[in-house]
C-alpha cells in the first residue's frame, strides 16, 4: 500500500503543476487573440463615443420635441373652451336665423301678393285707358299673373 500511496502522492503533487501548464497553453492562446482584440478596440471606442453624442443629441431633440408637445397642449386647453363658447352662440344664433328667415319668407309672400293685386291695378288701368272689354281685361290679368308666377 505504501506504493500506491506514494504514487497517489506523487500525482497529487505534480496536480499544480499540471495545472499551471495548462493554463500557460491557456495563456498562449489567448494572448495573441488579445493582441488582435486591442487594436480592434482602439477603433470601436471612438466609434461607441460617436455613437454616445449622437443618442445625447436625439435625446436632446425628443425633449424639444417634447417641450413643443406640451406648449400645443397647453394651448388646445385655452382652444377647447374657447372652441365650447363659439359652439354655444351658435346653438343659440341657429334658432334666431331660423326664425328671421321664416319670417323673411312670410314678407316674401306678402310682397308678392301686394305684387299680384298692384299687377291688378296696373292691368285694370291699362286697360280702362283703353277702353277694352272685360274679356280682354281678365285674360290681361291672367297674363299678369302668369308672369309674376314663373
Amino acid at each position: 500500500m505504501s506504493g500506491t500511496f506514494a504514487a497517489w502522492a506523487r500525482w497529487f503533487c505534480s496536480l499544480p503543476n499540471l495545472t499551471l501548464a495548462l493554463v500557460n497553453t491557456a495563456l498562449a492562446l489567448v494572448n495573441p487573440a488579445l493582441a488582435l482584440v486591442n487594436p480592434a478596440l482602439t477603433f470601436v471606442n471612438p466609434a461607441l463615443t460617436f455613437v454616445n453624442i449622437t443618442l445625447a443629441l436625439v435625446n436632446t431633440a425628443l425633449d424639444f420635441v417634447n417641450i413643443t408637445l406640451a406648449l400645443v397642449n397647453t394651448a388646445l386647453t385655452f382652444v377647447n373652451p374657447a372652441l365650447t363658447l363659439v359652439n354655444s352662440a351658435l346653438t343659440l344664433i341657429n334658432p334666431a336665423l331660423t326664425l328671421v328667415n321664416t319670417t323673411l319668407t312670410f314678407v316674401n309672400l306678402a310682397l308678392a301678393l301686394v305684387n299680384s293685386a298692384l299687377a291688378f291695378v296696373n292691368s285694370d288701368m291699362h286697360l280702362i285707358n283703353t277702353k277694352a272689354t272685360p274679356a280682354e281685361v281678365r285674360t290681361l290679368q291672367l297674363m299678369s299673373l302668369l308672369a309674376i308666377y314663373t
